[in-house]
């Protein structure tokens, strides 16, 4: 069990340390994820490139499972 706290101790602070360069040299870029249903835009996140990911927003998605049960 220790040895796992270890691990994922050393994950975490190699994971800081990294953006922490990344930060430095102005490298990290903005992300976007966008509905794929209605293009809203739903979060930003920092990447290392520009990028846009899909996803269903809260609002899409809970209608898709409305018109599921409709379909039912």
């Amino acid at each position: 069990m220790l040895e796992l706290l270890i691990v994922l101790y050393y994950y975490e602070v190699n994971k800081l340390l990294k953006r922490f360069q990344f930060s430095l040299r102005g490298v990290l870029e903005m992300g976007t994820i966008v509905c794929q249903t209605c293009n809203g835009t739903i979060e930003h996140f920092e990447d290392e490139k520009v990028s846009v990911l899909y996803a269903l927003c809260n609002h899409c998605d809970s209608k898709k499972e409305e018109d599921e049960l409709v379909e039912l």
